[in-house]
């Protein structure tokens, strides 16, 4: 099984992109805005 994972951008220019699993039977694209979960935070991006 692979895991799909796609770079996400986030408000934070200190962090750099971040790579995030993309949950099984989801799909984004870029340009899709999402949640990413780093640590006890959750970050909205920019795929």
């Amino acid at each position: 099984m692979s895991t799909n994972r796609a770079r996400v951008i986030t408000l934070n220019a200190a962090l750099g992109p971040l790579r995030c699993r993309v949950p099984h039977g989801v799909q984004v694209e870029p340009g899709s805005v999402v949640v990413a979960p780093l640590g006890p935070r959750q970050l909205i991006g920019v795929v």
